[in-house]
């Protein structure tokens, strides 16, 4: 057996023992950990952004020209933002990682100003949120959609860090991922359907807070904020 016959089969071997080592199928995720993982990836899919469009056009009214101008400038930011993002996460060093810190400020930071994107109706008043281009309003969605495109980067950048050092099998790593794959679509879907309901009676003018009889089973709400008043 020539040298380079017998280095291939040295390599072969070895390759052999790396993925023994590397591939094996063992298990260190509990159950609690995989529970709480899936409870975590269920509250990440747990939104109603599928109706964002429709909330920006028919209920904020944002002009749609300045949507066009700004959708260029989230553009950009959205180029910054992953660099800035990267650098930040890659560049702390705590006593918890470089993850765990930016996984439970970055969502908790996300939720408070995704709650404040969906409450800037009730902000402002009926009159400013009719008028399409009314500046402060106009600033405002601009700026609380920046902070939650910073805000979910931080959170995701932080996730995917997170699952890749969490276990050292990749085995065990996709059975987690399969298994909240499975189950976080399913619950996740039941506030976008509570919502489709809600907004499909607002459409058709059914009012919610007011009682009904056989005379008056529809009643028409101009303003969606502002109709229970």
């Amino acid at each position: 057996m020539n040298n380079d016959s017998r280095e291939a089969v040295e390599l072969k071997e070895v390759n052999s023992k790396l993925r023994e080592l590397v591939d094996v199928d063992r298990r260190v995720l509990s159950g609690r950990q995989t529970a709480a993982y899936i409870a975590f990836d269920v509250s990440r899919n747990f939104n109603i952004d599928g109706h964002k469009d429709l909330f920006i056009d028919s209920i904020l009214k944002v002009n749609l020209t300045f949507q066009k101008r700004y959708n260029v400038l989230a553009g950009l930011w959205d180029v910054i933002d992953d660099l800035l993002v990267s650098n930040i996460v890659e560049e702390s060093r705590t006593r918890w990682g470089k993850f765990v810190p930016y996984l439970f400020s970055g969502s908790m930071l996300l939720a408070v100003v995704t709650s404040l994107f969906w409450l800037l109706p009730v902000i402002f008043s009926a009159e400013h949120v009719n008028d399409f281009n009314y500046m402060p309003k106009l600033l405002a969605y601009a700026f609380v959609d920046m902070s939650i495109e910073f805000f979910s980067n931080i959170r995701n950048v932080s996730v995917d860090g997170y699952i890749s050092t969490i276990t050292p099998y990749p085995s065990d790593r996709r059975r987690l991922l399969s298994v909240s794959n499975f189950f976080s679509p399913i619950v996740a879907r039941f506030p976008a359907f509570i919502v489709e309901v809600m907004l499909d009676a607002i459409k058709n003018g059914f009012d919610l807070c007011r009682p009904h009889d056989g005379r008056d089973r529809r009643h028409r709400a101009d303003v969606v904020f502002d109709h229970c008043q």
